[in-house]
């Protein structure tokens, strides 16, 4: 779990003002190391993407050393940031085997990462990752050894699930946008001046392209975020809940009205008002009770993928015969109950439409029955 409290973060893209990949990186180190010796810095870092942070992280591909890869691809994938030196300490990342990032992890010095735990007993369970090599790209890439396991953290969002994750250093990994991480000993806030004013002294016309505390990032990614999100969702379905109603007594209300003549035909031949009620209410909640039971089918039907960059889902085979079954049989013997002429017009493709107005009357109740029986017997 990272340290959210008293971090500054400082985003920065030399490429606003025209430098190249030497004088990027030049930049960085200065402002890195004035930034270490300021008052109230208790230690600096730059990643790329922070942990929690709204921007994806980047990916790289990687085949590990030894390892037998299956046949149908030549490397594996996983999420990867470009930090620095100072990056597990700021954060407060454990490095729980091995070691860090080191001040002589340069472009020159042979390759090296960190990968978190969960990357390390995927690919190496049981054994010891630290010493461990991968190849970058495929099985004949660059040889990057790992000299660290860090601890597995979250790293997009709290309901995120656990994933690989490599770090890589940024000497030998170098990106042009950064960002600047400071853990102060006070408030945080209090350093936005003094960080301002040794750009300034680098270059007056450095862009500070964003500044935040990472309470803040981690606050709407953890509480805010997801809370905006619930609200939003709770809103949707009381409105669709009211439009459904609505769109549901309209139709039990014409319903009813075209039955008013075999209503009133009933209740003169002896029928009370609580039971025609109860003769609307039986057959809507025989509906009610098939809609129900067809909805729990079709949403317990396996989803399977179609493609590796867009998914397509299918319904199972058995789940469409079982819809079927209950299209053609059930919802059937349900309409026919009261009229043996309309269970056949269900099996008939040319009533469809009218099979689609009664099935949509799942949902009513006994309101319009009584109003229309209660019409009757004042008549």
């Amino acid at each position: 779990m990272t340290s959210k409290s008293r971090v500054l973060m400082a985003k920065f893209d030399p490429r606003l003002v025209q430098y190249d990949e030497a004088q990027t990186q030049q930049f960085y180190k200065l402002v890195t190391e004035r930034m270490r010796e300021a008052s109230g810095v208790r230690s600096a870092a730059l990643t790329r993407n922070p942990p929690l942070s709204l921007d994806g992280f980047s990916t790289v591909a990687f085949v590990p050393d030894g390892f037998q890869m299956p046949r149908d691809r030549d490397h594996f994938m996983s999420a990867m940031d470009t930090v620095d030196e100072g990056f597990f300490q700021t954060m407060g990342v454990p490095i729980l085997r091995g070691r860090g990032f080191l001040p002589s992890d340069t472009g020159a010095a042979p390759r090296v990462a960190v990968v978190n735990e969960r990357l390390a007993k995927h690919y190496w369970p049981g054994a010891d990752a630290v010493g461990k090599r991968i190849r970058l790209e495929n099985g004949t890439g660059t040889p990057v050894e790992i000299v660290g396991v860090a601890q597995t953290i979250m790293y997009r969002d709290s309901l995120d699930r656990q994933m690989d994750f490599v770090y890589l250093p940024l000497a030998q990994h170098p990106v042009p946008k950064m960002i600047l991480l400071l853990r102060t000993s006070g408030d945080p806030l209090q350093m936005v001046k003094p960080l301002k004013a040794i750009v300034r002294t680098l270059d007056p016309n450095m862009p500070m392209l964003e500044t935040r505390t990472y309470e803040d990032l981690y606050r709407y990614a953890v509480v805010d975020g997801p809370g905006v999100a619930s609200k939003l969702v709770g809103v949707l379905g009381a409105v669709g809940l009211i439009l459904a109603i609505a769109g549901l007594y309209g139709l039990v209300a014409y319903n009813v009205n075209r039955r008013t003549r075999e209503i009133g035909i009933r209740m003169a031949i002896g029928a009370a008002q609580n039971e025609v009620v109860r003769l609307v209410m039986r057959q809507g909640m025989r509906l009610v009770l098939l809609g129900t039971a067809i909805g729990l089918a079709g949403g317990s039907c396996p989803q399977v993928s179609a493609g590796t960059k867009q998914a397509r889902r299918r319904p199972d085979q058995r789940c469409l015969r079982h819809l079927r079954r209950h299209r053609d049989g059930e919802h059937g013997a349900v309409l026919g109950a009261a009229d043996p002429a309309l269970a056949r017009r269900s099996r008939n493709p040319a009533s469809d439409n009218r099979r689609r107005i009664r099935a949509s009357e799942i949902g009513r109740n006994g309101l319009p029955a009584a109003r229309s029986s209660r019409f009757l017997i004042q008549s």
